[in-house]
């Protein structure tokens, strides 16, 4: 099994994830991490996530964040 002990992000504070603590992850199955982007404005935004794990090849990972905020009057398609 996989034991995922941290998930951090790094960067612009208008990304957040809902990780609680602790996650172990059986041989065969998956799990997710939602990761939320709430800006506050309409500027460009960037950070990391990083996961820590016991895998013994990658335990550390990390996943480049990025997104653009919209202000309240631009129309959404």
């Amino acid at each position: 099994a996989v034991e995922i002990t941290d998930v951090s992000i790094t960067g612009d504070v208008v990304f957040d994830s809902d990780f609680s603590g602790f996650l172990n992850i059986a041989p065969g199955n998956s799990n997710q991490i939602t990761v939320t982007f709430t800006p506050d404005d309409s500027d460009d935004f960037s950070g990391t996530l990083f996961i820590i794990s016991n895998d013994p090849n990658e335990g550390s990972v990390s996943v480049p964040l990025s997104g653009t905020g919209a202000s309240d009057d631009s129309p959404i398609y």
